[in-house]
């Protein structure tokens, strides 16, 4: 096997049939970023198996872990056997030892050998490592590496193991695995204060005071109380250290987020405020929590304090970002009455389109969107459920529909939110670019030595 180096990292020892490479060294409480490459028998078990066995196995590991998205990634090993190898490459985060860590994750069945690459890296550092670690998994090169099975969509058995994905086989051409049960198995929860409406909104007005006065205790008891219960007033009505916190962000943010999420005749909303080293997220029940309706009771907002650099995080699972295959047709244009008509009931007609198209009608639709207040810029989508999530653009005087993979979508609120609080500009077409826009697939392809797909 032959890995590249960028300058500064180093190989280190790992057991046998493993190799790590490591970032240079960095700062106590920093998560190091590193690149394991693993090397194993398959036993026999195709590619599907192998990926599906060792997501399960990771999702039943980690307790707080979100995965964002599986992707095909054939690659080419090796150049003088003129042919890609199919692959996976699945994204997660998980939370630990105080940090919050990225894992890209790809794997490949060779012969009968699997090769593993799992690229690990703190949110924080999303924007610099994740093409750097792109870019050290293509340069990768195993020579001699025997013949592959390359696996087919016919004859496909709703009992096979793992269960495949029928449309999305049949359409590729090639066996996919289920992508639904992960979405099940990890459903929005929401870790802060659970508030009324209007103690949440109570809670704002206090922003740049240190107590209620008398008046405004008396004309909201009830609010005023569920702040005091929550920790964040004193009975007499000052802003406790809780408080404090909550309303920093509030007071003197560095940036504001907006999402607004709709679904039939129901819609929902998060606001964020980015202070230095601390953000406040104001949420209503999300569409992708533990019940289908959005609904926490009686009390119907989360107010949480959290660390900028979780946010993408937190957003996402809201979204309910998570694996699907993207679809693959032609861009759908409807008009955009047509558009809300749909998101707000499924009874609308479809329009004539192929049976791709006709699957996204038919799916649940949870239309949203995200916007950076101060640049007034952002990125609206609609998840379709099953069918996968689609980016929702103003076109011809309507709206353009592209099926996109979940990995882009992950990829697009973290760079919201990283030049949100960094105030870098937020250029929509550079900072998500075309090149990203589709999974891989074998045919898209460019045989070049080490190099597993077309330069971005």
């Amino acid at each position: 096997m032959n890995a590249a180096l960028p300058p500064g990292w180093v190989q280190e020892e790992g057991p046998d049939d493993t190799w790590v490479l490591a970032h240079p060294p960095v700062p106590e409480g920093h998560f190091r970023p590193n690149l394991v490459i693993r090397i194993g028998r398959n036993d026999g078990h195709p590619l599907e198996w192998v990926a599906s066995t060792g997501l399960a196995a990771t999702m039943a590991q980690f307790a707080a872990l979100h995965v964002l998205s599986v992707d095909e990634w054939p690659k080419v090993f090796d150049p003088s056997l003129g042919r890609a190898v199919p692959g996976r490459r699945q994204r997660f985060v998980y939370q630990g030892d105080g940090q919050t860590v990225c894992v890209d994750r790809w794997i490949w069945v060779l012969g009968a050998g699997v090769v593993e690459a799992t690229g690990s890296y703190a949110l924080e550092d999303h924007t610099g490592q994740k093409t750097l670690i792109e870019y050290l998994v293509d340069q990768l090169t195993i020579t001699g590496h025997g013949s592959n099975r390359i696996p087919d969509g016919a004859d496909l058995d709703g009992n096979m193991d793992p269960r495949p994905d029928v449309f999305a086989s049949e359409q590729r051409g090639t066996y996919l695995e289920d992508l639904t049960r992960v979405s099940a198995e990890q459903p929005y929860q929401p870790e802060g204060w659970l508030l009324t409406a209007a103690a949440a909104d109570l809670l704002q007005n206090l922003q740049g005071r240190k107590k209620l006065g008398r008046f405004d205790l008396a004309g909201n008891r009830s609010a005023a109380a569920e702040l005091v219960e929550a920790g964040l007033l004193t009975a007499e009505g000052h802003v406790t250290e809780k408080g404090a916190a909550c309303l920093y962000p509030l007071t003197d943010p560095v940036a504001r987020l907006s999402l607004t999420a709709r679904r039939g005749n129901e819609e929902t909303a998060a606001d964020v405020w980015i202070g230095e080293g601390l953000a406040l997220l104001v949420a209503g029940p999300s569409f992708f929590g533990p019940s289908s309706e959005p609904a926490y009771g009686p009390r119907e907002r989360e107010v949480r304090i959290l660390p900028p650099a979780l946010l993408p995080l937190v957003l996402a699972s809201w979204a309910g970002v998570a694996p699907a295959w993207a679809m693959r047709h032609d861009p759908l244009v409807v008009s955009e009455g047509v558009f809300h008509a749909r998101v707000a009931s499924s009874s609308v007609p479809a329009p004539s389109a192929g049976e791709a198209e006709h699957r996204l009608w038919a799916a649940q639709w949870t239309s949203w969107d995200i916007t950076h207040i101060e640049a007034n810029a952002g990125f609206r989508w609609l998840h379709a459920g099953e069918a996968g999530h689609y980016s929702v653009i103003p076109a011809d005087g309507g709206i353009r529909l592209d099926a996109q993979p979940s990995s882009l979508v992950w990829d697009a609120i973290t760079r919201t939110v990283h030049t949100a609080a960094t105030g870098a500009p937020l250029d929509l077409g550079a900072d998500v670019p075309s090149a990203w826009l589709h999974a891989r697939s074998l045919e898209d392809i460019v045989h070049r030595p080490g190099n597993g797909a077309p330069t971005r």
